[in-house]
């Protein structure tokens, strides 16, 4: 696949089913995007889903895109949008970040030091914070 045929992508989650706050998320992404001098970005959307669980349609949708080459950058709000695990998250960005894709968070870089501190926490302190259900997601959204 050429540079040219390689998209951006928008990821929005709410977990709520509110198509109010997904749309403002939405908006905000798009406005985001331009700013960043990128047209017509894919757009991936999940409406009542929860960020304890990456297993979610639209999330599944770009982890495919991702691994076929398709994507190659992908604007978020935050962190929390893909986990509210911390551990899944760092993995799932490391993922991410093998497979050559740029992430660029609408709320700015986490630095570094922010994300061993999170990688150095007892995981079981991390899922009592989260209220993780102990639910299986090793594949982190990637299909094999």
């Amino acid at each position: 696949m050429s540079t040219q045929e390689k998209r951006v992508a928008i990821y929005c989650r709410v977990a709520s089913a509110d198509q109010l706050s997904l749309e403002r998320q939405r908006q905000s992404m798009l406005r985001f995007a331009k700013e960043k001098g990128f047209d017509d970005p894919v757009e991936y959307l999940d409406n009542g889903q929860k960020g304890t669980t990456l297993y979610r349609p639209a999330f599944e949708q770009l982890a495919g895109d991702m691994l076929n080459g398709k994507i190659q950058t992908i604007l978020l709000k935050e962190p929390s949008r893909i986990s509210r695990d911390s551990h899944h998250f760092q993995a799932w960005l490391e993922k991410v970040k093998e497979l050559g894709v740029t992430v660029i968070f609408q709320s700015g870089e986490i630095p570094n030091e922010e994300l061993q501190f999170i990688n150095s926490l007892p995981h079981e302190f991390i899922e009592l914070a989260n209220g993780d259900d102990d639910e299986d997601t090793d594949d982190l959204g990637f299909a094999p």
